[in-house]
């Protein structure tokens, strides 16, 4: 669980589906990931700086 630059709540799951939802702490919109591919991954990493 971190929270990025945009104040978004990345919540993940630490199985082997890789499942991820993200909630806007603002609006309380959410958006929910099924099975990250690795490209994604890539992604994410780059916007939250791991």
């Amino acid at each position: 669980m971190t929270f990025d630059s945009n104040q978004d709540l990345w919540l993940a799951n630490n199985g082997s589906s890789s499942d991820l939802i993200i909630i806007d702490a603002v609006t309380g919109d959410w958006e929910y990931d099924m099975a990250l591919t690795q490209t994604k991954k890539m992604i994410l990493e780059e916007q939250l700086m791991i």
